[in-house]
């Protein structure tokens, strides 16, 4: 009928008026994303490296650290679903021109030995940069933003809460403020949690839940690469065990309205918001 013969012509005038760049493929990096373990980006003499060990990421380069799950996942999102802007050369000759021959950003995903990596050259006169697949010769733009996104500081990635355990995961937490020493440890019998302080004697679990939860909510407002004198001379130092064997310790300095904190695996300083630690603190001192 007419309704059908209008709906094919359409149908067919679509396919027609496609241009060659229109019917390509236009992902920027091929990998396998299931497989991938691994992110590098290098920029002029730095170096952002990211490993991934099961569901967790780790910074490894510039310095050991915890990566944020939800931010390395949103670059490696960025690596995998980039398209082109448009190709400017099929052949890959006279790389100079694009500013690949000595490229001002690398990004490279790997999968055991396997390795693809993006190379990203100057900018291009009509927007974005000019990039290439290190392993294809096509030289294409792509948008700015992803320049932007691949160029963040390493801060960015980090994750920002200080405790990986949870009030739920936590089996025992110990908490040091000057020379005072206060412990309590989970038990569980007869279907029953409780927990108990240093001498065995059960203690209120609520509040004990409280104080874990107040913990958990401590998250880093900014990094910085070298810690503060205030940590020389703590006010508070925390250990807590989770999970089936895990422990993490976390040690908080203050000077003034300033409230910093270390954790034991981690380079440098964390600035923790004041406000949400004394409330943790106001937390420890209900246990007494």
């Amino acid at each position: 009928d007419e309704k059908r013969v209008v709906l094919i012509s359409s149908f067919l005038d679509s396919i027609l008026t496609k241009t060659p760049f229109d019917l390509r493929d236009k992902v920027i990096l091929k990998f396998e994303r299931d497989k991938a373990d691994g992110i590098e980006v290098a920029r002029g003499a730095s170096t952002n490296q990211f490993a991934r060990n099961g569901s967790d990421w780790r910074i490894v380069k510039p310095a050991p650290a915890r990566a944020d799950y939800a931010a390395t996942e949103g670059l490696m999102t960025r690596l995998s679903s980039t398209n082109m802007l448009k190709v400017v050369s099929e052949t890959g000759e006279n790389l100079r021109m694009y500013g690949l021959d000595r490229p001002s950003m690398s990004a490279s995903v790997t999968s055991g030995s396997s390795r693809a990596t993006l190379l990203l050259g100057q900018k291009a006169p009509d927007g974005g940069f000019f990039a290439k697949d290190s392993s294809r010769p096509v030289v294409f733009t792509v948008e700015e933003a992803l320049a932007t996104d691949l160029g963040k500081d390493v801060a960015e990635f980090r994750r920002k809460e200080l405790f990986d355990s949870r009030p739920f995961s936590a089996n025992r937490v110990e908490l040091r403020r000057g020379s005072e020493t206060m412990a309590f440890e989970k038990r569980d019998a007869d279907g029953k949690t409780t927990w108990s302080n240093a001498a065995g004697q059960n203690v209120d679990s609520a509040r004990v839940e409280e104080l874990l939860t107040k913990l958990s909510t401590l998250r880093a407002d900014s990094f910085q690469p070298t810690a503060p004198p205030s940590l020389k001379m703590p006010v508070a130092a925390v250990t807590v065990r989770f999970d089936e064997s895990k422990t993490e310790s976390v040690t908080f300095g203050r000077s003034g309205n300033e409230v910093f904190a270390s954790r034991s695996d981690e380079p440098g300083a964390a600035k923790v918001d004041a406000g949400m630690f004394d409330e943790a603190i106001k937390a420890v001192d209900a246990l007494k």
